[in-house]
């Protein structure tokens, strides 16, 4: 792999403008915490340096999802963005600044210094290197209630989601061969958000736990390099 660091305004802007122009998604870690949570850049303010007025250049983002983060990110306000562009896995440190408008509907980053880029060579990417997912996020039932469980296994084709005795509910509410839609996979430097098929619900033999299979739409290799 290639490791190196962009500090140039322009590359910077032009790495930026592309994440905000092409919607995607970006994972946000918060100093302290291993998870990461899952939002957007909508708008980047491009002041170049600190006016008069106290203007700087920042980034607006959607609020973070689950909604814990929100308020783990003003507890704690240094944090790690990432997200992937093609066959580079790009993060950069930012900190939380406020929030953007009064329905709290948006939150205020500061803007990047510099963006810290991993390149793959031609011969790693084939291997299929894939993002490590921890956790995965989804929402069924007529209430549309989210259940957030830990991935236990996954491949380019599906993943395996561990149900403890706590969500054995979900057992009740989603059958073989539903669509699961906008699963969301969390992994440390990334998130992907995709469409799936539940393949099967197995009992854990010698353990009150089960493996809920889920087939996904798409090839993650696919995804990733998106």
């Amino acid at each position: 792999m290639t490791h190196y660091s962009v500090r140039s305004k322009e590359e910077i802007k032009g790495i930026i403008d592309f994440v905000v122009s092409s919607e995607r998604k970006i994972g946000i870690q918060v100093e302290g915490n291993d998870k990461v949570y899952l939002s957007r850049i909508v708008v980047a303010n491009y002041v170049k340096e600190i006016s008069e007025k106290g203007e700087r250049a920042e980034l607006t983002v959607e609020r973070l999802e689950p909604e814990s983060g929100n308020a783990l990110l003003q507890k704690n306000p240094k944090a790690i963005v990432r997200f992937s562009l093609k066959d580079k896995s790009c993060e950069f440190d930012t900190q939380y600044i406020g929030l953007a408008d009064s329905q709290f509907s948006r939150v205020i980053l500061s803007y990047p210094e510099s963006i810290r880029i991993t390149e793959r060579r031609e011969h790693e990417r084939d291997t299929h290197d894939m993002p490590e997912f921890v956790s995965a996020r989804f929402t069924v039932g007529k209430h549309n209630k989210t259940y957030e469980l830990e991935v236990v296994d996954y491949s380019a084709n599906g993943v395996g989601l561990l149900l403890t005795e706590k969500d054995f509910e979900i057992l009740k509410k989603i059958e073989v061969g539903e669509k699961l839609n906008n699963l969301v996979l969390y992994a440390k430097w990334t998130t992907v958000m995709v469409d799936g098929t539940v393949v099967h619900k197995t009992k854990v033999k010698g353990r009150d736990t089960y493996i809920v299979g889920v087939r996904l739409d798409e090839i993650l290799e696919t995804m990733k390099a998106g």
